[in-house]
């Protein structure tokens, strides 16, 4: 008796879990901008002791919570880019977004020193964001999830 049976091609399922090497790398670089955002948030909580007056104390603080809640989206961002959530692509690019608002609105009062940094980071993401295999990625699954009527002839 001989077998038949082939290996069987990969499902439609699996094909669309598989995750390219840029969704991958960019779930990265969220994570590393979530610990730069964290950092950042740390410090400016602790530069009020740094600092004296009770108006920089303040400005801090909000800073610091500023910062917290960039750093909650872009860990929901990096997690939603390994799990391939489909809503994941405009998380992460509204987050690079408020992140370069941040960084122009301090680049024109005179800000902090890290304002290059953080505005340099967001426009690399951005441009990492629109590469092809990342648009594909996501392009393609939210195509699988289309009702299969509307777009057939």
């Amino acid at each position: 008796m001989s077998n038949d049976t082939a290996p069987s091609a990969p499902t439609d399922e699996k094909q669309s879990r598989i995750r390219p090497w840029p969704v991958t790398a960019l779930g990265l670089f969220l994570l590393l901008q979530t610990t730069g955002l964290l950092g950042l948030a740390a410090f400016e909580w602790l530069a009020p002791e740094i600092l004296s007056g009770d108006l920089a104390a303040n400005l801090s603080s909000l800073l610091g919570v500023l910062y917290l809640l960039l750093a909650i989206l872009a860990l929901i961002s990096a997690l939603g880019f390994f799990r391939l959530w489909l809503k994941s692509w405009l998380t992460a690019m509204l987050l690079q977004g408020l992140c370069l608002i941040v960084a122009l609105i301090f680049y024109f009062q005179g800000r902090p020193d890290y304002t290059f940094s953080l505005m340099a980071y967001a426009v690399f993401m951005v441009v990492y964001l629109n590469h092809y295999e990342v648009r594909e990625a996501f392009h393609a699954r939210k195509l699988l999830m289309v009702d299969p009527e509307e777009w057939l002839p």
